[in-house]
C-alpha cells in the first residue's frame, strides 16, 4: 500500500532493462490507484511486446469504458488487432463485451463470430454468444452455441449450467436440464448461479420445496436479482404470497433496472 515508494522502486529500474514492460505496467497500476487513468494509460501504451502486451490493452480498453468512452476502447482494440494479428483473440472478446454495452447487438455478434474464426471452440467466446442470442430471441442459435460448448468440455461446470439453464428456462425440456445443471453442481458446489439453477429446475420439474432450499441458500450466498425473483416464484406457488412480494419489492428497491425482477413482478403482484 505505499504507493510513493513502489513507484520509486520501479522508476529506479533501466528504461531499456528486460524488465522494463513489467515495471511500466505495475506503473501503471499505480496511476490507477491515484486516480490518474491518463497517467495509467500513457505507461500502458509503451508497452509493445511480452506477456503483459495483452493485459495492458485490456486495461486500456477498461479505463476508456470507465471513463465514459467506450467507443474509444472499441477503437482502441480493433487497432491492436490491426496491427498484432496473431494477438487479435485475446482481445475480441471484451471487444464484444463493451459493443453489447453500448447496445450494438449485431455488432458484438459480428465480433463474437470473428473470434470463433480464430478458434471455433472456444468455450468462453460460445457461452458469450449463447447468452447475448438468448436475449435477442433466437433460442435456436443461442442452443445450438451452448449444446457445442457442453460437447466440447462436459466437465466445465460454466457450460453444463448454462446450457442446462438454457432448456429449463427457455424450453419444456426440465427433464434434460436437470441432468447438465445436476453435473454442473456436482462439478462447482459452491457457486450460487449454479444452485439458482438447480432450483429453478427443480421448481420446473415440480419439487417445489426442494427448489426453495436450494434457491434459499443461493440469495444467502449471493444477493442477487434474478435469484430472489426465482425465490418469489417458489413462495408465491407454495402460497406465501406475502414472503413473496417482500422478496420482489426488496429486490426492486435494490436492483431498479432488472428486468427479471420487472417481469417477475409485474406478472404476480401486478
Amino acid at each position: 500500500g505505499d504507493l510513493d515508494v513502489a513507484d520509486q522502486r520501479f522508476d529506479a529500474l533501466d528504461d531499456s532493462g528486460a524488465d522494463r514492460f513489467e515495471s511500466f505496467y505495475y506503473r501503471a497500476q499505480i496511476a490507477a490507484q491515484r486516480s490518474d487513468p491518463e497517467g495509467a494509460r500513457r505507461y500502458l501504451g509503451r508497452i509493445s511486446s511480452g506477456p503483459y502486451l495483452v493485459p495492458a490493452q485490456l486495461a486500456i480498453a477498461e479505463s476508456l469504458v470507465r471513463a465514459g468512452q467506450p467507443g474509444q476502447a472499441v477503437e482502441h482494440l480493433t487497432a491492436f488487432a490491426f496491427d498484432h494479428p496473431a494477438r487479435a483473440f485475446d482481445v475480441l472478446e471484451y471487444k464484444a463485451r463493451i459493443l453489447q454495452l453500448m447496445q450494438r447487438p449485431d455488432d458484438a455478434l459480428a465480433v463474437y463470430a470473428e473470434a470463433l474464426q480464430y478458434k471455433p471452440t472456444a468455450i468462453p467466446v460460445l457461452l458469450s454468444r449463447g447468452a447475448l442470442l438468448e436475449e435477442e430471441g433466437r433460442l435456436r442459435e443461442a442452443l445450438a452455441d451452448l449444446e457445442l460448448a457442453v460437447k466440447i468440455a462436459p466437465d466445465d461446470p460454466l457450460a453444463t449450467n448454462a446450457y442446462g439453464y438454457i432448456l429449463a428456462n427457455r424450453t419444456r425440456q426440465a427433464r434434460r436440464a436437470w441432468g447438465y445443471v445436476r453435473r454442473a453442481y456436482e462439478l462447482q458446489p459452491e457457486s450460487a448461479a449454479i444452485q439458482d439453477s438447480v432450483g429453478w429446475t427443480l421448481f420446473k420439474l415440480g419439487r417445489v420445496e426442494e427448489a426453495r432450499s436450494h434457491l434459499e441458500e443461493a440469495l444467502d450466498r449471493l444477493p442477487d436479482p434474478e435469484i430472489a425473483s426465482h425465490l418469489a416464484e417458489v413462495h408465491w406457488k407454495l402460497g406465501d404470497r406475502d414472503t413473496a412480494a417482500e422478496l420482489l419489492m426488496s429486490a426492486a428497491a435494490a436492483f431498479p433496472d432488472s428486468r427479471p425482477v420487472r417481469e417477475t413482478a409485474g406478472r404476480l403482484l401486478y
